[in-house]
């Protein structure tokens, strides 16, 4: 059975997403870290829960812009 083998164990995509955004705040803050969180609940084969907690700031959409396009570029 393709299910029992499955092993998502190795997979990069939340942690990644988690520093990219620890990276966005950080920018935005000037502070070194306490600005997101993130918790995951799990039943193996049967759902997965993925929780990220974020700052409310407001910036104006052309300095969104400009933020996102420097780090893409690094």
């Amino acid at each position: 059975n393709k299910l029992d083998e499955y092993d998502d164990t190795r997979g990069i995509g939340v942690a990644n997403t988690l520093q990219r955004l620890q990276s966005f705040y950080r920018a935005i803050n000037q502070e070194e870290d306490g600005l997101v969180a993130c918790s995951v609940e799990s039943e193996p084969m049967v759902r997965t829960r993925i929780c990220f907690t974020l700052p409310l700031v407001y910036l104006p959409p052309s300095e969104v812009q400009a933020m996102v396009s420097e780090q893409t570029k690094e």
